[in-house]
């Protein structure tokens, strides 16, 4: 295979070509980028070839771009989908740090009566996720985020040598919680894993099962 680049402001070309004479396979990636030094791309189109420069397919969701929308610092915000519009476009949220704190899906039915799935993460203070949250959200606005309504989470739980060693499928609010599972991790004391655990909580019964 033979890959070129070719570069021109703010757009970006890779090629990909089936070598001369023989039958192949080619593809073009073209990325527009944000400015023509920046390294963020905001949009990808895909074309197949025959390998010798002759396009012989595209499909529906190559010959739209993904688009994608960064804030000031370079974080991706925003990722629009190959579908004509903004109706499969997903939102991703930062905190302060720059770590993932939440995800919000698109729009399942299109303004009907479905919410969008959404994804609430939690930190410890070293940076590790202690909580992940599914559930939905009205929107992917501001507000819609801050009304986030969780249907389930895992709780991750971790030693003093900062291993993980719980990780607990939970629902209910804190107060009224219901744990449906449980894996617990041991650890060599050269922090290499020795075993986990499944946990099956039924009612009034704990099943212990090995991994």
């Amino acid at each position: 295979m033979i890959y070129t680049e070719r570069r021109c402001g703010r757009l970006a070309t890779f090629a990909v070509r089936a070598p001369v004479g023989r039958l192949g396979i080619g593809a073009v990636l073209q990325r527009c980028w944000k400015v023509a030094s920046s390294a963020l791309p905001l949009a990808r189109f895909l074309a197949r070839g025959s390998g010798n420069g002759t396009l012989i397919a595209t499909t529906a969701n190559s010959q739209q771009p993904t688009a994608n929308s960064h804030d000031d610092i370079g974080n991706r915000t925003y990722v629009d989908g190959p579908l004509s519009g903004t109706g499969d476009t997903t939102r991703t949220i930062y905190d302060a740090a720059r770590q993932v704190v939440g995800v919000i899906g698109p729009d399942p039915d299109n303004s009907g009566s479905l919410k969008n799935s959404a994804l609430r993460i939690s930190y410890n203070l070293r940076g590790q996720q202690q909580k992940v949250e599914r559930g939905t959200a009205e929107g992917q606005s501001d507000s819609a985020w801050a009304a986030f309504t969780a249907a389930e989470r895992i709780d991750i739980s971790f030693d003093a040598a900062n291993r993980k060693n719980m990780e607990a499928l939970r629902t209910g609010s804190a107060s009224a919680t219901t744990t449906h599972a449980v894996t617990q991790y041991s650890y060599f004391a050269n922090n290499l894993s020795v075993s986990a655990r499944w946990i099956k909580k039924e009612p009034n019964i704990l099943t212990f099962q090995p991994w």
